[in-house]
């Protein structure tokens, strides 16, 4: 049986996991990612915050990078995860990419300076400090999800990654 209270013995408290304000550039949340990633932490969500420290959204390394990527590139997602069926590359992706090169590093500098807050991710679902991994499990599978942020009277408290769920099943998968 999947840990019940998993979510209060397993999550990984707001102090310790990556936020920025709803304001920021996007240039400061790759910042902030950089600096986890070079200390060994590899976060690859940042919560958003606003002026009340209330959680607003998630700022994901798929929505910093669709932040840098200039519109005439961008391609409407289907869903959440991006995942849509094969697709051949249109005719003038070359050209339009050879252009996107010219100036790359200038219009990803230009692009980081839209507000974290234009380019978040809504929060799907929450969960609560007893709430189980098998919860937590049903939620990352059928929505796509990565991280869950957790939530108690109704200020998130920090998030469960989905490392954390993988590692309750491994005990269940491989005992001793």
């Amino acid at each position: 049986m999947l840990n019940r209270d998993f979510v209060r013995t397993m999550y990984t408290p707001i102090d310790e996991y990556p936020h920025i304000h709803l304001d920021a550039p996007v240039k400061e949340a790759f910042s902030i990612l950089k600096k986890y990633y070079t200390e060994g932490c590899g976060f690859r969500t940042i919560l958003v915050m606003d002026d009340d420290n209330h959680l607003k959204g998630l700022l994901t390394l798929r929505d910093m990078i669709r932040a840098v990527v200039p519109g005439f590139l961008r391609k409407k997602q289907s869903s959440r995860s991006g995942l849509q069926p094969y697709q051949p590359v249109d005719q003038d992706f070359p050209a339009l990419l050879l252009i996107w090169q010219e100036d790359f590093a200038e219009k990803c500098r230009k692009e980081a300076e839209k507000k974290v807050g234009e380019v978040m991710s809504e929060i799907e679902e929450t969960v609560k400090l007893d709430d189980s991994a098998a919860k937590c499990a049903y939620l990352m599978v059928k929505r796509d999800l990565i991280v869950i942020p957790v939530i108690d009277d109704e200020r998130a408290v920090g998030v469960v990654r989905m490392v954390d769920v993988f590692m309750e099943i491994t005990e269940m998968v491989l005992p001793d």
